[in-house]
């Protein structure tokens, strides 16, 4: 079993966030009462790299 210190499990959560992306796992969607999309971007990275950062931790304990 592979096992990745903090830079490596960022590396590897942003590809698999890539991959998901490219498979249309995770896409853009305008949060429920954001018309502004300035503030909707600014959820969807929220969200994202919120997402990236559980996923560094969960792969980092491999």
């Amino acid at each position: 079993m592979a096992t990745y210190d903090r830079f490596k499990a960022a590396e590897r959560a942003v590809e698999i966030a890539k991959l998901a992306v490219q498979a249309g796992l995770i896409n853009s969607v305008t949060p429920h009462g954001l018309d502004d999309p300035a503030k909707s971007g600014t959820k969807a990275a929220e969200w994202v790299g919120g997402f990236i950062a559980e996923l560094t931790d969960r792969i980092e304990k491999l």
